[in-house]
């Protein structure tokens, strides 16, 4: 079965959602595996490789500010001199008439850029961890040891000396914009691109590729109703999908006596199960056994989806 129908349905949801629960919901996976695969799509994506691989390029360029903050000094003037800190503290102290206290200039790192660096770091850093717990994703450990070692190379860039003082609140839509396009945007660029990825991490062929040829079936016939419904976009709802009143729920997500597939108002629908040799008779009883009375129908062809709308309520 062709891979087509959940690439489009992949593309079809609507943004932003949440990467983890798309995935659930499209592949029939648990949470913690979902939440899972989309942290390792993002430990390791392209975007992830060239912000590393470039972060001592970028820490020479960084944005930065100029600020002053008070320094106390003896006869020396390092800045504007503060007067009336200057009299508080030559009347604490006897013997402190040499004392001058002045604004002295600083460099500040905590800017906009640089919240969507530290940002985009962090979102590498927390993907690796959840990405490499022991145990419920199997893959190759290949990707595996490179989503770690991406984490290792975010935690190491997060400790560099000129981030330390940078907020780690999330970077606000103008932050980002600035980082884009600003006078800096060039040595930025791949942290944006990084936040970019973050929203939307995972290849859907990979997604596609991880689904049986039933459920890539199902993914055709959710796709052939929406666009008969005029249905445009797909909306991911808490690991299900929803598209007016279509919906597709995984067998997981099924609250108790309720059914779970593809559901069109109260009809429940189904593709005809190869491992049933495609028979719609038989796969009608099979789908008959888990519909809990709703009324069901298997859909073999455009007839049946039209079929299928007329049926609905």
């Amino acid at each position: 079965m062709s891979s087509d129908a959940t690439v489009e349905l992949w593309a079809r949801l609507a943004r932003p959602f949440d990467p983890a629960a798309a995935v659930e919901a499209v592949c029939g996976v648990h949470g913690a595996p979902a939440r899972q695969i989309a942290a390792l799509h993002l430990a390791t994506a392209s975007e992830t490789d060239e912000l590393l691989d470039r972060m001592h390029e970028i820490v020479r360029s960084l944005a930065v500010a100029t600020t002053s903050s008070p320094i106390r000094t003896e006869g020396e003037i390092r800045g504007p001199v503060l007067w009336a800190e200057t009299a508080a503290a030559r009347s604490a102290s006897p013997g402190a008439g040499n004392v001058v206290v002045c604004a002295s200039p600083a460099r500040a790192y905590d800017t906009d850029e640089n919240r969507v660096l530290v940002h985009a770091l962090r979102a590498i850093r927390d993907a690796a961890r959840a990405a490499t717990p022991a145990g419920t994703l199997t893959g190759d450990d290949e990707t595996l040891r490179r989503a770690r070692f991406n984490g290792t190379r975010a935690i190491r860039a997060l400790e560099h000396r000129t981030l330390a003082s940078v907020r780690m609140d999330r970077p606000t839509a103008r932050a980002v914009q600035k980082a884009r396009s600003g006078l800096r945007a060039k040595n930025y660029r791949a942290a944006v691109a990084v936040l970019e990825r973050a929203e939307d991490p995972v290849d859907p062929r990979a997604i596609a590729a991880r689904c049986d040829d039933h459920t890539r079936a199902q993914h055709g016939l959710l796709l052939a109703l929406a666009d008969r419904l005029r249905e445009h976009t797909i909306c991911v709802d808490a690991g299900t999908l929803r598209a007016g009143k279509l919906s597709f729920v995984p067998v997981h997500r099924a609250q108790p006596g309720q059914p779970y597939g593809i559901l069109l108002g109260n009809l429940l629908l189904d593709v005809p199960d190869r491992r049933l040799g495609g028979d719609p008779v038989r796969s009608e009883l099979q789908l008959n056994a888990r519909a809990f009375g709703h009324p069901v129908l298997v859909v073999s062809g455009p007839h049946d989806v039209e079929r299928a709308v007329r049926l609905a309520r």
